[in-house]
């Protein structure tokens, strides 16, 4: 009789204890849940910073393709209206197609 007097307290005491203890485990998958999370928000921080910077590298590149352009129309357009262009606007003309070639290979890679 006492051995199920002792089962019996035993199964009260298990079921008394059993919430507690699922709520305990399950509080603990729930901070290894959130630092997970945490660390995808810091992989993502940094994704985003890389991002920006990539951005204005290629916005950058952009504004030197456009101005570069710019100056290598005129020139062309002056040199189209039948003006003779100095020795040293014709290096500039150079200059300007080898930087457009760069800027464009830097903007695509």
């Amino acid at each position: 009789m006492k051995t199920l007097d002792i089962r019996v307290a035993f199964s009260a005491v298990d079921r008394l204890t059993r919430p507690a203890e699922n709520a305990r485990r399950l509080m603990g998958q729930f901070g290894d849940s959130i630092q997970r999370t945490q660390g995808a928000i810091k992989n993502l921080e940094r994704q985003a910073r890389s991002f920006e910077r990539a951005r204005d590298a290629v916005s950058k590149a952009d504004a030197g393709i456009v101005k570069a352009r710019r100056q290598l129309n005129a020139l062309n357009q002056l040199q189209r209206t039948g003006t003779v262009l100095s020795e040293k606007q014709q290096k500039l003309m150079q200059q300007l197609s080898t930087r457009l070639e760069r800027l464009n290979e830097s903007r695509t890679r």
